[in-house]
C-alpha cells in the first residue's frame, strides 16, 4: 500500500511538472527562500515556475533527493535534478535556463539583456559590474542573514508570531484554521515551541544572543536599511539624475533594473 501511495503521488507530480520549468521547495518564513523567490520572479513568468513548501512529510525525498538539507530546494523540471545552494544554482538559472523575453531589462530583439549579476554580455564593464554584484550578494548572505535570525527570534514579538506558523507550515496544516483546539493544535505548539528554543541557539551560534551583540545587530541593521533607501533615493545614472522619480520608473541598486543585490 505504501508503493502504491509513493507512486500515485510521483504520478500526481509529474502531472504538477507539465509545462513548469522549475520549482523552489522551501518556506515562505525562510530568508533564501524568499530571496530565490525574489529571483525567479524577475527571471522567469509565473507559468514556468512555482514555490511549495517543504513539509515534514515530503522533507525526506527531497533532501535525498538534492543530497542536502539546504533550504530552499530547486527542481529543476526538465532533467528530473533537485539541486541545492541558492547562490550557484541563481548563477546557473541566469545564464543558461532562463534567457527569454522577461523581465524589464530586454534590447531591442526583446530578450534579457540584464540579468541578476549585471549585463548579460560580459563586454565592457559587464564582468566588473558582475564582480561588484557578487560581492555585494556574499556580504549580505552572511550578515543580513544572521540579522534575519536576530530579528526573528531575538525579538519576542516576531518570535511569538512566527514559531507557530512555521509549525503549522511544517506539519502541512498552514490550509487549517488557526486556534482550531484538539490534539493537532498541541502539535503545533509544541513544535512551535521547539522552533523557538532553536532561533535562540541559532543566535548564540552566529554571535548575536548577548544584549551588546543584539544592540550592534540593530544598529547595523538601521544602517543597511539607511543606506538602501538614500541609495535608491538618488538616480544612478549621473546625468539622467531625476529621470526616474519623474517617470515614476522603478529603481534597483543599478539602475532601472534589479540584480541578485535587490533580490535579499
Amino acid at each position: 500500500k505504501e508503493k502504491e501511495k509513493e507512486k500515485k503521488k510521483e504520478m500526481n507530480s509529474g502531472e504538477e511538472k507539465e509545462g513548469c520549468q522549475l520549482i523552489i521547495h522551501g518556506s515562505p518564513y525562510s530568508y533564501f527562500s524568499v530571496k530565490a523567490q525574489a529571483a525567479v520572479r524577475w527571471l522567469a513568468p509565473p507559468s514556468e515556475w512555482k514555490f511549495q513548501i517543504r513539509t515534514m512529510e515530503n522533507a525526506s525525498r527531497i533532501e535525498s533527493r538534492a543530497n542536502s538539507r539546504q533550504v530552499p530546494v530547486f527542481e529543476l523540471c526538465q532533467v528530473n535534478w533537485m539541486i541545492a545552494d541558492t547562490t550557484p544554482v541563481l548563477q546557473m538559472l541566469d545564464l543558461n535556463l532562463f534567457r527569454g523575453d522577461t523581465g524589464t531589462g530586454r534590447g531591442e530583439g526583446g530578450g534579457r539583456t540584464w540579468g541578476l549579476y549585471g549585463p548579460l554580455s560580459r563586454e565592457r564593464d559587464g564582468g566588473f559590474t558582475a564582480a561588484v554584484v557578487a560581492l555585494l550578494e556574499e556580504y549580505l548572505d552572511e550578515w543580513t542573514a544572521r540579522l534575519a535570525v536576530h530579528t526573528r527570534w531575538n525579538k519576542q514579538e516576531s518570535s511569538e508570531y512566527a514559531a507557530p506558523r512555521m509549525a503549522r507550515e511544517m506539519l502541512g496544516m498552514e490550509e487549517r484554521p488557526e486556534g482550531a483546539g484538539g490534539e493537532d493544535e498541541a502539535q503545533v505548539q509544541n513544535l512551535g515551541k521547539s522552533l523557538a528554543a532553536w532561533g535562540k541557539r541559532a543566535c548564540r551560534a552566529t554571535g548575536i544572543s548577548s544584549a551588546r551583540q543584539q544592540a550592534a545587530g540593530d544598529r547595523e541593521l538601521v544602517r543597511l536599511l539607511d543606506g538602501w533607501a538614500d541609495h535608491v533615493a538618488r538616480d544612478v545614472g549621473g546625468s539622467d539624475k531625476g529621470r526616474n522619480a519623474r517617470d515614476g520608473g522603478p529603481r534597483f541598486l543599478l539602475g532601472s533594473a534589479p540584480c541578485v543585490v535587490d533580490c535579499v
